[in-house]
C-alpha cells in the first residue's frame, strides 16, 4: 500500500458488519492518440460478375459481411474485363473476383481468358484471385475451370445456390493470404456446433477481431496455414 500510495479505510457499524475499502491512485491516459495513429487497412476490393441482379446483391450481402469491398458489379463478362482493365490501369487492380459462367454479351469463361491475358500484358502480381460461382457444376467443366495449365486458371468453383459459409470460408482464406494485418486479427472456430455465428460475429467484431468458421478439418487447415 505504502508503495503503491494507497489508502485503506475500514467502517464497521454494529449488526450490519464491516466495509473494508481500498483506495488507489492513478492518473487517467488518454489512448485516443495511439488509436488515431493506428494504420487502418484499406478493404480488399471484389468485383462481382453476375447477370441476375438478386444473385449480385446477395453474393455483395456476403462480401460486405466479411468486411472486404464490392468495388464494382458487371451484368456480363465483357463489362467485368473492361473495368478490371480500369482497374489495373489505376494502380489498383481488383484482388478478387466472382464469376458467372452463364451471362449474355461474354460468358465467364471467355471472361477469365481475357482477365488472365491482360495480367499477362500489364504483369500484374500477384493475380486476381478468381472465384467462379455457378449451376453448371459437372466435373469435366469444373476441371477445365480449375486447371492451373489451361486458359482460364480459376482459383475456386462454388456450385449455385451458394452459401454464406462456403464463400465466407474463401473469402476469409484469400484475405489472410492478401493482408497479413487480418490474420493477427483473427480467431478461427473449427466446430460445427456454433448456432449463432452471426452473433459470435458480432461480438468478435467489437473488439476489433474477425470471426473465422471452419466445418471441416480441411478448411481450418487451408486457413491456419494461410495464417
Amino acid at each position: 500500500c505504502r508503495k503503491l500510495e494507497a489508502e485503506i479505510k475500514v467502517n464497521s457499524e454494529p449488526g450490519l458488519g464491516t466495509t473494508l475499502s481500498l483506495y488507489i491512485p492513478y492518473e487517467r491516459t488518454d489512448y485516443s492518440s495511439l488509436y488515431q495513429s493506428r494504420i487502418i487497412p484499406q478493404p480488399i476490393p471484389v468485383m462481382i460478375v453476375e447477370d441476375v441482379p438478386f444473385n449480385t446483391e446477395i453474393i455483395a450481402t456476403y462480401v460486405k459481411s466479411y468486411g472486404l469491398r464490392v468495388a464494382k458489379t458487371a451484368p456480363n463478362g465483357l463489362e467485368a474485363v473492361h473495368a478490371y482493365e480500369e482497374s489495373i490501369k489505376k494502380g489498383e487492380p481488383m484482388k478478387i473476383i466472382t464469376m458467372d459462367l452463364e451471362m449474355p454479351v461474354m460468358n465467364g469463361k471467355d471472361a477469365c481468358r481475357e482477365i488472365r491475358r491482360l495480367e499477362d500484358r500489364y504483369r500484374v502480381e500477384p493475380r486476381a484471385k478468381i472465384i467462379i460461382i455457378s449451376g453448371n457444376s459437372v466435373d469435366r467443366e469444373v476441371r477445365e475451370c480449375l486447371d492451373p495449365q489451361g486458359e482460364l486458371k480459376a482459383d475456386y468453383f462454388l456450385r449455385k445456390p451458394v452459401k454464406k459459409d462456403e464463400i465466407g470460408t474463401l473469402l476469409s482464406l484469400i484475405s489472410l493470404k492478401l493482408d497479413t494485418s487480418v490474420a493477427s486479427r483473427a480467431v478461427l472456430f473449427v466446430d460445427t456446433s456454433i448456432v449463432s455465428t452471426n452473433m459470435v460475429e458480432n461480438l468478435l467484431t467489437g473488439k476489433g477481431y474477425r470471426a473465422l468458421f471452419s466445418n471441416t478439418e480441411q478448411q481450418a487447415f487451408d486457413i491456419f496455414e494461410a495464417h
